[in-house]
Parts: C-alpha cells; structure tokens; sequence
C-alpha cells in the first residue's frame, strides 16, 4: 500500500507542476499579446480623438486664432491618453500644449482649408501618453496573468484528486 501511496503522491505532484508550467507559458503569450492588443486599441483611440478635432482645428490654423487652437488642444491633453498637442500653422507658427516636440510616435493629421479642400493650412500634432497606455495594457495583461494561473491551479488540484 504504501507504494501505491507514493505513486499517487508522485504522479499527482507531477500532473500539478506540468499545469502550472504550461499556464505559466500560457499567462506569459497571453500578457504580451495582450499588451500589444492594448497598445494598438489605445493608440487607435488616439487617432480617432485627433480626427475628431480636424476640422475645427483647421479652423483655428485658417484663422490663425491661437485662442480657439489653444482651446481645442487643451481639450485634446485632457484626456489621459494624450500627453501633448500642437497645432502647427501653414506661416511655421505653432501652438502646443504639453509635450509634443520629437517624437516618433507623434500622430500627424494635416489640416484643410476649410474652404478649398485641396490647400492645407497647417496640421495636428498629437503625442500619445505612452506611459499611461502602457501602465492600462500592464494592468489588464496582468489581470489575464492571475486568471489564467487560478485556472490553472484550480485544474492541477482537480486532476490530482481525481488519481
């Protein structure tokens, strides 16, 4: 009997650890697929905010009305998502609010006259917080993480009492 006891033990244990290895690979492609998901879905959003702004923000360009372009970028940098804006003029003015100088990840949105479609007078310059979208998509991610690895544990201790 003993034997048998041992056994149970010894297959029971190795059941569990193969369960939580292969829901520790698992949670890990989870997490970064998540977090790539995350980042894009978010980086989308970005982009829909900023069109969203277009037209009145070639308004502001065609009128070179820094009141209204400060406006609709401090609107812009509200949201949590956007770390900075600016607004550049057709004559090189630009109008910024928060950090939107050098970066890579900038989204570009030129802008129109409002009247002859075919001229631009300007464009839209949106930074994304990256630092915030990031700390989202870690969280969630994390959040599949736990999940999967309760599962995981849940199924390893039903299948060891069931040997």
């Amino acid at each position: 009997m003993p034997l048998n006891r041992r056994l149970y033990v010894r297959v029971a244990v190795e059941l569990a650890l193969l369960a939580l290895t292969v829901s520790l690979v698992m949670a890990a492609a989870a997490y970064w697929l998540s977090l790539t998901q995350q980042r894009d879905v978010n980086r989308q959003l970005v982009v829909q905010l900023a069109e969203s702004a277009k037209n009145t923000s070639a308004i502001a360009a065609y009128l070179t009305d820094e009141e209204l372009a400060q406006e609709i970028l401090n609107g812009l940098v509200a949201n949590n998502l956007v770390e900075g804006a600016s607004i550049e003029v057709a004559e090189g003015r630009v109008i910024q609010s928060g950090i939107s100088e050098g970066n890579e990840d900038a989204i570009v949105i030129p802008l129109l006259d409002p009247f002859l479609k075919e001229d631009s007078v300007g464009r839209l310059v949106v930074l994304p917080d990256d630092r915030f979208i990031q700390a989202q998509a870690q969280k969630i991610g994390l959040q599949i993480v736990v999940g999967l690895i309760a599962l995981s544990i849940l199924i390893a201790l039903a299948v060891s009492m069931l040997v």
